[in-house]
């Protein structure tokens, strides 16, 4: 990953479009190599919360710190803060292009990381499913249901207003259709049609 010429690049790009998750074995990088294989993506934009962010290196969120407790047990709220299927930073305005990993201590059994194509759960919708999600939006509070309905719709509650984003989105790359949907942060009940535009 240090030194990948423009056409193994531009292959391994592919493929991530294409495969949706790439994993890539084997690799032992530092923090100042792994940001910079990471911008050839795009650009990195450091995570909301700035207690998660590294002291040195903001555009690295640290994951996992903190997860015992003195005894030496997980401490299961912190473990399980993901909450289960979720989409990475939905309530920010600006949608997440992909977000990579780097596993530093990686458990001999347990701890999975999980994914699934909101393509195929789209192209899986009947037709008239589809129609009416058309035109739909969604908001997107930071919190979600930790912080329960009340922080979909007030900033007082979360500290930031939530963001807008459309139920279906159409990639900007593959032009491709997929469900933009969070269990974790959407709040469906406030989701409305956009106004078609005439003339």
């Amino acid at each position: 990953m240090r030194a990948l010429s423009d056409a193994d690049w531009n292959a391994l790009y592919r493929a991530w479009l294409d495969g949706i998750v790439l994993v890539v074995r084997g690799q032992t990088l530092t923090m100042e190599e792994f940001l910079a294989y990471s911008r050839r993506f795009g650009r990195l934009k450091p995570h909301r919360v700035r207690k998660t962010r590294h002291p040195d290196y903001p555009e690295l969120t640290l994951m996992g710190v903190g997860t015992r407790k003195p005894d030496g047990q997980v401490d299961q709220a912190i473990y399980n803060r993901g909450g289960g299927w979720h989409t990475d930073s939905p309530w920010d305005t600006e949608i997440c292009k992909g977000t990579q990993l780097y596993g530093i201590a990686i458990p001999s059994r347990g701890g999975d990381t999980l994914f699934a194509s909101m393509y195929e759960a789209y192209d899986s919708l009947p037709e008239s499913l589809k129609k009416r999600l058309e035109g739909l939006k969604a908001e997107h509070a930071y919190g979600g249901r930790a912080r329960k309905a009340s922080s979909c719709w007030s900033p007082r509650t979360s500290g930031w207003p939530p963001a807008v984003h459309p139920v279906v989105r159409t990639h900007e790359e593959t032009g491709r259709k997929s469900l933009y949907a969070n269990p974790t942060t959407s709040c469906a009940s406030r989701a409305w049609a956009t106004p078609r535009a005439t003339g």
